[in-house]
């Protein structure tokens, strides 16, 4: 099964208005550049960095589903029932998904440990801290303005994984 059946599958449903991407350019990040300091940063950072670039590959499923909690959860639940793929597919791919949202924003909170561990890498804590900020964490764990919080939350990963590839520690 190729990526485009599944999702082919999900724009036949009728519950499915759009499904979308991000056309991101992920960096890839030299971690051997880092010299972190302590092993939870050593053991943590290439996860880290791993969660923001899956995370950026999630797919948004729009959907029509006015009680979003009931009416949804009867369609999973239907759709669970199809054994063609299509449900654990998106179940992996939905950037709308908490557990995949869970990995992001788990992500910037380790992150900001491992910031809070080693000072040298000071420079990257605007980005961590604009997440805190701007409320967006909590935004989404009420569940208001899900799509574009989540959005949002994808540009931020996006920008900060760019600092990490330009990261230079003989900057400093």
């Amino acid at each position: 099964m190729t990526e485009i059946d599944p999702i082919m599958s999900l724009l036949e449903s009728q519950h499915i208005q759009r499904i979308y991407r991000g056309l991101w350019d992920i960096p890839e990040i030299d971690i051997d550049k880092f010299d972190l300091q302590d092993q939870y940063s050593q053991d943590r950072f290439p996860t880290v960095i791993e969660d923001l670039q899956k995370g950026l590959k999630k797919i948004f499923y729009i959907d029509d589903f006015e009680n979003h909690i009931t009416e949804r959860r009867k369609w999973k639940q239907e759709l669970s029932k199809i054994d063609d793929g299509v449900f654990p597919f998106y179940q992996e791919t939905s950037a709308l998904r908490g557990n995949n949202i869970g990995g992001l924003t788990g992500a910037f909170n380790s992150l900001n440990r491992i910031i809070g561990r080693n000072p040298e890498l000071d420079d990257l804590r605007p980005y961590v801290q604009a997440v805190r900020e701007t409320g967006l964490i909590d935004r989404l764990q009420s569940g208001t303005e899900t799509e574009a919080t989540v959005a949002e939350l994808h540009q931020r990963s996006y920008d900060l994984l760019v600092a990490l590839s330009e990261y230079n520690p003989n900057k400093r």
